[in-house]
């Protein structure tokens, strides 16, 4: 009698800890998205999860062999930049925090430098800027400080601005350079509204 009840505890602890690493392993990949195109050409993109749609107007590809200066006047035209949208899913109820990335991140040495710049705008307004100067190959990059927030079925508009600025002193070093990235996102967090 006593090889049952050590049966059935042990049964129930293994089924449990089962079920725990399946549900984990299925949430995760509805969490998390780094949008893929199969072809990179594509003018647009939408990728969607259980929480959040994703639109790509442009790519969410960023690649230029030949990167130029541009003034600093002249960032908004002259940048190379990805614009995409995320939205809530339609009828969902979760407050939703997700996170903007770069992935697959490619980076010559000479590129790490402070005019090396980057800007994340929402609906037009910058909210996160920075430059490649820890920029590390085959590293994410964050480019949100803290997850951002959606709860409400408003569409956030993003774009993504990357450019060499020019500057009054010698930047010869920053030619031949080499970067390329894919923007990702992730949910953080999902939690019911009220």
């Amino acid at each position: 009698m006593k090889e049952k009840k050590f049966k059935f505890p042990m049964r129930l602890c293994i089924f449990a800890l089962s079920l725990f690493v399946l549900s984990f392993s299925v949430s995760y990949s509805f969490f998390t998205t780094v949008p893929q195109i199969n072809n990179p050409e594509k003018a647009t993109s939408h990728v969607a999860t259980d929480y959040l749609d994703f639109d790509f107007g442009t790519s969410e590809y960023i690649n230029n062999e030949n990167i130029s200066l541009v003034k600093p006047e002249n960032v908004a035209v002259e940048a190379d930049k990805t614009v995409f949208n995320v939205a809530r899913k339609a009828g969902s109820r979760y407050d939703i925090k997700y996170n903007i990335y770069l992935t697959d991140l490619t980076i010559s040495d000479n590129l790490k430098s402070s005019d090396f710049k980057w800007d994340l705008l929402q609906n037009g307004t910058s909210i996160y800027s920075g430059n490649f100067v820890s920029a590390e190959s085959n590293e994410i990059f964050m480019l949100t400080a803290e997850p951002l927030l959606t709860n409400t079925d408003a569409s956030k508009s993003y774009e993504l601005r990357i450019w060499l600025e020019e500057s009054n002193v010698d930047q010869a070093s920053l030619l031949n350079g080499i970067f390329s990235a894919k923007v990702g996102i992730d949910v953080y967090t999902v939690a019911r509204n009220k």
